[in-house]
């Protein structure tokens, strides 16, 4: 995906300057979604992008990070929108910002 939808997409979630600190994951034929690590000044984010999949599924991982994440921390946290929605979909692909937890062994 390409930095300017990254940083564009970015603008719909209510965060301080953000900035792409690395790419965690790129999409491919095999792989329908990209990650980003973002950062600003007041946390980092986890940054998903789905593409060619039906919205439907993007819902169905919504609603488990709303469960799992929001509701029992269980899983990373979902952030709303400035919409007050969780996923936005822009130029063919779906988005979701996420708690970006660091696993310490």
């Amino acid at each position: 995906m390409k930095k300017e939808l990254i940083e564009s997409v970015l603008d719909n979630w209510d965060i301080t300057e953000p900035y792409i600190i690395e790419t965690l994951g790129q999409s491919s034929e095999d792989l329908p979604r990209s990650i980003y690590r973002v950062g600003s000044n007041e946390s980092d984010y986890v940054l998903k992008g789905f593409k060619d999949i039906p919205e439907s599924t993007v819902i169905s991982n919504m609603q488990a990070h709303l469960f799992l994440g929001n509701a029992h921390s269980l899983a990373p946290k979902l952030y709303p929108t400035k919409e007050g929605t969780y996923y936005i979909h822009e130029q063919g692909c779906y988005f979701l910002l996420m708690e970006y937890i660091v696993f310490i062994y």
